[in-house]
């Protein structure tokens, strides 16, 4: 009589399923390899836990916008409310510039100086300015990005002309970055 048993092969399906399974090990153990070997950036020599200079521009607000970012206000970032710097200093206010593109495609720049309208009436109090000024910061600058890491919390960074959405407790405002030196 003969033997009905099939012996069992391998086939195409059965040695794809093997290779897939061995590769995706063997990827999960380099992701670990790597993320263990990975220094952390906070921990790196170059870089150490220091007082900052961040100066910055407000641009095309009211002219009372200056008296919420007078010396020693303290802001916080607005989506963590982690603690961002404190105001250094009195800001200054320079008439706003507009930008715009006329109708030959030209890029015209235009200063925001007028007290009336065409018709003599006041619009002062439509005035807009252009806001700098500078904050306090403790934080940790990477040598090689230029990303200040605030307060040793990795998620709080900030970078030069780069928006930074702060606020204190009258105030919700965007700053961009224009420099940040260390306190000397």
């Amino acid at each position: 009589m003969e033997n009905n048993t099939a012996k069992k092969k391998f086939n195409v399906v059965d040695i794809l399923i093997v290779a897939v399974l061995i590769l995706a090990a063997v990827g999960i153990a380099l992701r670990m390899l790597l993320i263990k070997n990975t220094p952390d950036p906070m921990t790196l020599p170059d870089v150490a836990l220091e007082e900052y200079t961040v100066s910055y521009i407000v641009r095309e607000q009211r002219e009372g916008v200056a008296d919420y970012l007078a010396d020693g206000q303290v802001f916080r970032f607005a989506l963590t409310n982690k603690v961002f710097g404190t105001t250094f200093g009195n800001p200054n206010l320079d008439d706003a510039d507009k930008h715009y593109f006329d109708q030959n495609g030209n890029y015209i720049t235009v200063q925001n100086t007028a007290d009336r309208s065409e018709d003599g009436k006041d619009i002062s109090h439509l005035k807009r300015y252009d806001i700098t000024g500078q904050f306090t910061v403790q934080g940790k600058l990477t040598a090689d990005t230029g990303v200040l890491v605030i307060n040793g919390a990795e998620t709080e960074t900030i970078a030069l002309n780069k928006p930074v959405y702060i606020r204190s407790d009258e105030l919700i405002i965007t700053i961009y970055v224009t420099s940040i030196d260390p306190v000397q």
